[in-house]
């Protein structure tokens, strides 16, 4: 997150996506790594990203 915040979006993606594989039950780096892959253009990506977070809120809430 400090990473993301100097500007350093690239690397701050790298280490966002190895904190959720190490822990993929814990969506907790996903809103940010979300927020850096659109400010890297990486839309589709984010895209993806946010996809996800609705399915934890999903099974989170029971709301399908």
């Amino acid at each position: 997150i400090l990473m993301s915040k100097k500007g350093d979006h690239h690397k701050a993606i790298s280490l966002l996506y190895s904190a959720f594989e190490k822990n993929p039950h814990d969506p907790t780096p996903l809103p940010e790594l979300a927020r850096c892959c659109v400010y890297s253009g990486r839309l589709d990506e984010a895209k993806s990203i946010l996809k996800l977070m609705e399915a934890f809120n999903q099974r989170k809430t029971g709301i399908s």
